[in-house]
Order: C-alpha cells, then structure tokens, then sequence
C-alpha cells in the first residue's frame, strides 16, 4: 500500500451543513483546508425546509446569500 502525507491547517471531517461552513470560513481566512466525507458524490436531495436567522447570518457573513437565494427558488 502507498501512503501520502498531506499537510493542511485545518482538517474537516464530516462535510454536512457544519462541516462545510467550517471549512468555507477557516478557506476564507488563509487556512489551508482538508474537507473529509464518508460519501464521494453531493447528497442530491434537500435536506433543510427553513433556515433561522442564525444560520441566516452566518451564511451571509460567510459571502453565500446570493447562492443561498438562487438554489432556494
């Protein structure tokens, strides 16, 4: 078996809703990120019926409101 070394500064296992935020922001910051997820392809089905305004929030602060409005339509 061949093994590779990967340095990153933050590594993210999980890539749900949290998970990729995390890493969205940690990015944004100049980290270097591993995201990690048990499923290789996107979930194709929505998950989420609504939104707080916390979640709401930190999306918009994360730059994603204009995506975020064009999938919810």
């Amino acid at each position: 078996m061949r093994s590779t070394t990967t340095d990153a500064d933050v590594i993210v296992v999980g890539c749900g809703p949290v998970g990729v935020l995390a890493a969205l922001r940690s990015a944004q910051r100049g980290l270097s990120v591993i995201a990690l997820d048990r499923d290789p392809d996107l979930y194709p089905f929505p998950r989420a019926i609504g939104m707080d305004d916390e979640v709401q929030r930190l999306c918009q602060n994360a730059g994603l409101t204009d995506q975020l409005q064009e999938w919810s339509t």
